[in-house]
């Protein structure tokens, strides 16, 4: 499915978490250097920061327009 966030264990090669939150394709996915941080952006301009503890969207942002990349600043304090 296109419109969710997966997590994969890779030592073991299967899925073991699923996001979902996105209605439209997932486009870009980003990491905290330092911290748990997870963002995913998505094809209809939307940006979701999501609670790893929960994996529920804890923070969701408009962007606009189609997200094709994400990144965050060396501290986690910005994408």
């Amino acid at each position: 499915v296109d419109d969710v966030v997966g997590a994969w264990d890779p030592s073991a090669g299967k899925l073991t978490t699923v996001l979902y939150g996105h209605p439209w394709n997932v486009t870009a996915v980003a990491t905290g250097r330092k911290t748990l941080a997870l963002a995913s952006g998505s094809s209809d301009g939307s940006v979701l920061i999501w609670n790893t503890e929960t994996g529920k969207p804890s923070t969701a942002l408009a962007h606009g327009k189609a997200v094709w990349a994400l990144a965050f600043s060396p501290d986690d304090t910005r994408i």
